[in-house]
């Protein structure tokens, strides 16, 4: 590899689902197959995306803490030792001239809690761009809110390369019931905060390896045994009307057993926050991507 530059490539790409007899309860097996041409001969390294290392998350927030424009409503601080020893980050992001207190709301955002999803990561970076920026949106989001955000929830897994678990071997998205202090530390730390501050909106950002376009996981959040609210539809469908890559179609308001770990159902079960979220964003791209999705499937 003469250059140290990452490209898209790669032909004949399919995703599919094994035929074979399997035992009773037991999930099938899915292969994925493409064809990758070497024009020369050396060493090469084959991402299944843009990787973005937590080297790639201190330039970023070196670039932040130094930006004039930026710096002033960014106050970064370390949120806990991880179990591999690591600094988690952490950044709260308002109007830090503005009388906030203890009582005001907060928006917590968080991402990569799986280290192979990368598209999280740069989907992360353009939201702090956006909300330390002089839009007028972001300004009244400063002024209203404090902005938690841990842009890498999951540093261990991601420095030693895992894709969806941490270096405890935990899936740190099934542990925020009873995250171990030492084990799940960024969580238990995390709840902590929700422990002592009104959380009105949390969101967690996720890659998905199957799905085209970018959806929202929320909660049926229930009144009584024959009721519910809408309410967790709103942002989504809010979202599908000024973008034509988020997919309000795609969106799923429910909760089955295996997912009662995750931060979304937690945050809406411990914490009544009713705009409790998952998003979702392909892997892959669009439906309208360059490439041959139909390609993607056999």
């Amino acid at each position: 590899m003469t250059k140290k530059l990452w490209s898209r490539c790669g032909t004949h790409i399919c995703y599919y689902k094994r035929e074979q007899t399997l035992p009773k309860n037991q999930k099938p097996h899915f292969v994925l197959t493409f064809h990758i041409k070497f024009e020369t001969a050396g060493m090469y390294l084959i991402a299944y995306s843009y990787p973005y290392t937590i080297l790639d998350l201190r330039h970023d927030l070196a670039r932040w803490l130094s930006d004039s424009t930026k710096a002033p409503y960014i106050r970064h601080s370390v949120l806990c030792i991880t179990a591999g020893g690591v600094e988690q980050d952490l950044l709260t992001i308002c109007n830090h001239d503005a009388e906030h207190t203890a009582e005001t709301p907060i928006i917590l955002l968080s991402a990569r809690v799986h280290p192979g999803e990368t598209n999280s990561s740069y989907i992360m970076r353009g939201l702090i761009e956006f909300l330390t920026s002089d839009d007028k949106a972001a300004c009244t989001l400063r002024e209203k809110y404090r902005i938690i955000v841990v842009p890498m929830l999951n540093p261990d897994g991601v420095i030693v390369g895992n894709y969806r678990c941490s270096l405890s071997g935990y899936d740190m998205n099934r542990q925020w019931q009873h995250p171990d202090h030492k084990l799940a530390a960024p969580v238990h730390h995390l709840k902590r905060i929700m422990n002592h501050s009104e959380v009105v909106l949390f969101c967690d950002l996720h890659g998905h390896s199957r799905m085209l376009e970018a959806c929202m996981y929320g909660n049926k959040v229930m009144l009584d045994e024959d009721d519910h609210i809408l309410r967790p539809h709103l942002l989504p469908f809010l979202m599908s009307t000024i973008s034509d890559t988020f997919s309000f179609e795609r969106c799923t308001f429910k909760m089955g057993k295996n997912k009662e770990g995750t931060g979304r159902a937690v945050a809406y079960r411990e914490y009544s926050v009713l705009d409790s979220f998952t998003l979702e964003c392909s892997l892959a791209g669009t439906s309208t991507h360059h490439l041959d999705i139909a390609s993607l499937e056999r």
